[in-house]
């Protein structure tokens, strides 16, 4: 009987993805083994950190896809939380991927997101689409950097190159500078000298399609005092000094699809061994800029 609404379903351009089961076996359960219905299976990872099928996850010709599905911390009955296994921990993850592809890539139909997801996906032994995982797993990465193709015949566009011809693309490159920075957290005393760790959260406002990159790969999870430390210009900061950012750097891809960007930082946390956390905010930072597209250099060139 639900044939038929799945059918109705995908005509309507609603993606529809349900769990493969989880008894093992080489048959994939109704409802992700019909014909309308995308079956999604689960992942597991080794203390190595190799990843493959999970013994429970159900396998077949339907499979399609699978993705990390053991466990996974989630929410739990009574406001709780626990890590549970399963192809419904699974399933949520590969639904995830087809919305944010969908939505990033609007221009494109849903038969051809799911047809770029296929093409993407992250190929898991053995070679090609196989029966045990699918077409594989689906790195977000892949599906956001890559450009859907088309499908069916549609008018030739006067302005087209042509597929002999080159397309060069334009990117430009937002930089917001953070200078001088000083902010101070005490913790108790001269003598309290715990390492701390510090969390920044970045608050990108902009199109869907513009990417964040780093300028330089730090990490600003380190401990003070003699061990890796966090780096601020070419020195290291004392847990009782004034913290201090200085010429970082925030990238982010710009397209002429919106005139204004606006990029800054929105939280900085920091937090003792003891777990004692100290917080300021994005509004206290002042830490934002807005740039308009014109005005955002032109980096490289791309094919």
């Amino acid at each position: 009987e639900l044939v038929p609404l799945y059918a109705e379903a995908e005509k309507k351009g609603i993606i529809v993805c349900a769990a493969s089961g989880n008894n093992g076996s080489s048959q994939v359960s109704n409802p992700a083994s019909i014909k309308n219905v995308i079956a999604v299976g689960a992942l597991q990872q080794n203390e190595k950190g190799e990843v493959s099928r999970a013994p429970y996850s159900q396998y077949g010709e339907a499979l399609e896809f699978v993705a990390p599905g053991s466990n996974i911390y989630s929410t739990y009955k009574n406001g709780s939380f626990a890590f549970l296994s399963g192809t419904s921990m699974a399933t949520p993850e590969e639904v995830a991927c087809l919305a944010i592809t969908g939505s990033y890539h609007s221009q494109n139909t849903p038969l051809e997101i799911v047809s770029h997801v296929r093409k993407n996906a992250n190929d898991l032994p053995p070679a090609g689409k196989d029966i045990f995982t699918g077409y594989g797993s689906t790195p977000i990465g892949n599906l956001l950097d890559n450009i859907p193709e088309k499908i069916g015949d549609e008018p030739d566009d006067p302005e087209d190159p042509g597929q002999d011809s080159i397309v060069i693309k334009k990117e430009r490159i937002i930089t917001l500078p953070v200078n001088d920075l000083k902010m101070v957290w005490g913790i108790g005393s001269f003598n309290d000298q715990r390492p701390i760790m510090v969390d920044l959260v970045l608050n990108i406002t902009s199109n869907r399609l513009a990417e964040l990159t780093y300028d330089e790969a730090v990490n600003l999870a380190n401990t003070f005092f003699g061990r890796t430390g966090l780096t601020f210009s070419d020195k290291k900061a004392d847990v009782y000094d004034a913290a201090e950012w200085t010429a970082r750097f925030y990238h982010r891809h710009a397209n002429e699809k919106q005139d204004v960007y606006k990029v800054g930082i929105k939280q900085i946390t920091v937090t003792d061994e003891k777990g004692r956390t100290f917080t300021r905010f994005g509004e206290d930072l002042k830490i934002s800029e807005n740039v308009r597209f014109e005005d955002i250099p032109i980096l490289t060139q791309l094919k």
